[in-house]
């Protein structure tokens, strides 16, 4: 049964509705349904009135309802129909959706959304995503900067690690791994990096880690390391910290690099260097070194080459040292090479000793690096002595032209003097006395050829070497006087007289073929240069220990010019005719001269024009 209100109950009750909209809140005041109540005592303008605010109470309530669904986040709720009260609401419920769409693309990794439906909200939104797109690529460009950083770590030639502070090994690129010998990174992680450093290296070591703990970098450290086999070989450390936070441990990177080929060849060239430093101290040769005209460096053999010390060519210039002649030509060879011009590099120079004298060397010289820079090093030999028997060769093979010379032209006298005595005997009848005249001057002329053959052939083997020294125990009394018994016709047709006055029993040691050649000669040309009825005395005396043995004559005799030049090889041409004509060649006194050298003997001349010569050989016993 519907309840009885008055007109002033119904005011009371639609104003409490229209309270509970307005407010949104419930004001404890019952309020029935409007099939409840009896409204017969209302007109019926009044009732539709009421009607339509009960209608609007239940609008209002389902709006109500639907928003507080909505506001508990239950998106799937379908909005009332017909309510334009819920209106509003079913607009907010149609953007959260629609913003809950947005909401799982973005989870989905799509940054690509962007609202406007939503006020300031969208725009809110909007930085939101524009946020996260800005970060995903910071976190994008991330990844990549960490493959190519990682691309980097293990393309790196050298080794490179990365340990904590205690030198647990986090991270070895491949190059490092494959230092120590292994094939992966997981037979090195987090071993401690010091495991892999040479036992005597291990103080080096913790050294450098409490330092770069402190921030202290270093670089380029040498250590030895060990390979897993146990082979040990030479690398190059630096190391340094690359990450230093509160919440973050210290993390230590290094670069390790294989330096054992270096250190090899470092110790190839120290070995190198050594053998050039022995051989360049002890070589024969002089060796110097040129930088630029001076001299940088010469081992010792060319202070005695040069007579300078160390010191003091050191100071000098090259063009010092060389003659002055010779400096051109070298200066000369130097801009040949420098415009592609063909030079020796093997040449013989002049030098000017520190004393002052001239010497010869054989030079051969090239282009090094020393100390850095280019130089010239060179190699002399001292040939002085050489040039100096080239020299005497030279003028040898000149007086030996001579001496064929002059003895063709002696020999050409004599042996055509001896045909023509044989072709006139063959042609013409002779009686005996005139036939015995003629065989007599035959025979003269014989035997002079026959002693200037006997001197020739002296002479040749002297050249040769052939004459061997064989000295023993003889008599100089019978040598003498065998000589003087050989000359016995040639003192007869000159009234020559000699005396021996050499001790009868006088006995010493001497080579009795070559002081017999010496006395021949001596005697021979005392007779040759004495005047007919003159006398030779041929004497002998010990004095200390030398025998002195003298032969005297009263000859021509000769000027200081002619007994300075007489055992001169150099200067001898022919010698001069005797006091009846005599012809000879000099070989004589030549020989005389090497045969008592044999003896370690000398001879000495005592003469002056007109007052005749003294021969003396002076041999030691």
């Amino acid at each position: 049964m519907a309840v009885y209100m008055s007109k002033s109950d119904w005011l009371n009750v639609v104003n409490n509705i229209v309270k509970e909209m307005i407010s949104g809140e419930n004001s404890g005041y019952p309020l029935p349904g409007y099939s409840e109540i009896d409204s017969s005592g209302l007109s019926d303008a009044e009732q539709q009135l009421i009607r339509n605010i009960f209608q609007l109470r239940d609008k209002f309530a389902e709006a109500s309802q639907f928003a507080n669904v909505l506001s508990e986040g239950k998106l799937e709720i379908s909005p009332p129909r017909d309510n334009n009260l819920a209106s509003p609401v079913k607009n907010i419920h149609a953007s959260l959706k629609h913003l809950n769409w947005h909401t799982h693309q973005l989870v989905k990794g799509d940054l690509n959304q962007q609202i406007d439906f939503l006020g300031d909200f969208s725009n809110s939104f909007n930085k939101l995503i524009e946020v996260l797109r800005e970060k995903k690529q910071a976190e994008a460009r991330l990844i990549n900067s960490k493959k190519q950083l990682q691309a980097v770590f293990d393309a790196s030639p050298d080794g490179l690690v990365i340990s904590n502070s205690s030198g647990a090994i986090l991270n070895a690129s491949d190059a490092a791994v494959h230092l120590w010998n292994y094939s992966d990174f997981s037979e090195v992680a987090g071993r401690n990096i010091v495991d892999f450093v040479h036992p005597e290296e291990h103080g080096k070591t913790l050294f450098f880690l409490d330092e770069l703990k402190q921030g202290i970098e270093y670089s380029r450290v040498e250590y030895r390391m060990v390979r897993s086999d146990g082979s040990e070989f030479f690398c190059e450390v630096s190391g340094r910290k690359i990450i230093e936070t509160e919440n973050i441990n210290e993390l230590f990177l290094f670069a390790i690099r294989d330096i054992t080929q270096r250190k090899l060849a470092e110790q190839a060239l120290r070995e190198s260097e050594e053998r050039f430093r022995t051989l360049f101290d002890t070589a024969a040769a002089g060796i110097y070194i040129v930088r630029d005209g001076r001299f940088v460096e010469v081992n010792p053999a060319i202070t005695t080459i040069t007579g300078y010390s160390r010191c003091e060519l050191l100071n000098m210039e090259l063009k010092q040292l060389l003659h002055p002649e010779n400096y051109k030509d070298l200066i000369s060879m130097s801009f040949k090479r420098q415009k592609g011009e063909t030079a020796p590099f093997a040449f013989e120079a002049k030098i000017i000793a520190r004393n002052g004298s001239e010497k010869w060397v054989a030079v051969n010289s090239g282009r090094i690096i020393f100390e850095g820079q280019p130089s010239n090093i060179g190699s002399a030999f001292d040939i002085t002595e050489r040039k100096n028997l080239e020299k005497q060769l030279i003028s040898n093979l000149d007086i030996r032209d001579k001496f064929f010379s002059v003895i063709a032209h002696d020999l050409k006298g004599p042996v055509g003097s001896m045909d023509s005595f044989l072709d006139i005997l063959i042609k013409t009848d002779w009686d005996v006395g005139m036939m015995k005249e003629y065989l007599q001057m035959l025979k003269k002329t014989s035997s002079k050829v026959y002693e200037l053959l006997l001197d020739l052939l002296s002479w040749a083997q002297t050249q040769r070497g052939e004459i061997r020294f064989q000295p023993q125990m003889n008599n100089l009394f019978h040598l003498v006087q065998q000589n003087i018994e050989v000359q016995s016709t040639y003192l007869f047709n000159k009234r020559i007289e000699v005396r021996n006055n050499v001790h009868p029993d006088f006995n010493f040691t001497f080579d009795q073929e070559l002081l017999n050649t010496v006395i021949r000669n001596l005697l021979s040309n005392a007779i040759k240069y004495s005047q007919s009825g003159g006398e030779i005395i041929i004497s002998s005396e010990l004095n200390r220990n030398e025998v002195l043995i003298s032969i005297a004559d009263e000859g021509v005799g000769m000027t200081e010019e002619q007994t300075n030049m007489i055992f001169d090889n150099r200067l001898r041409v022919k010698s001069k005719p005797g006091t009846e004509g005599e012809t000879g060649t000099g070989l004589g006194l030549l020989l005389c001269k090497e045969f008592v050298a044999k003896h370690n003997g000398r001879i000495t001349i005592q003469s002056k024009p007109g007052s005749g010569s003294t021969f003396r050989v002076i041999l030691p016993v």
